[in-house]
């Protein structure tokens, strides 16, 4: 799978990872159209990973968001 990384001033907007129609998708808080959709369905994930991602992964900074792109795109 190839891995697009995104830059975005992540410290400027808060950002969380969840899910959009079965994916990974990366939202800006309080939009309900994902800044982003990655097409890695949140059911292949460990079911820890799909509860978390159901509830919404805040993203704290660029390498936190970097590190979890990483875990869940690999």
């Amino acid at each position: 799978m190839k891995f697009f990384r995104i830059f975005l001033p992540v410290m400027s907007m808060i950002l969380y990872l969840g899910v959009h129609n079965g994916n990974l998708a990366l939202y800006r808080q309080g939009h309900k159209v994902p800044v982003q959709v990655y097409a890695v369905p949140v059911t292949l994930l460990p079911k820890e990973d799909q509860a978390a991602l159901t509830a919404g992964i805040p993203i704290e900074n660029e390498k936190q968001l970097s590190e979890l792109l990483e875990a869940y795109l690999s």
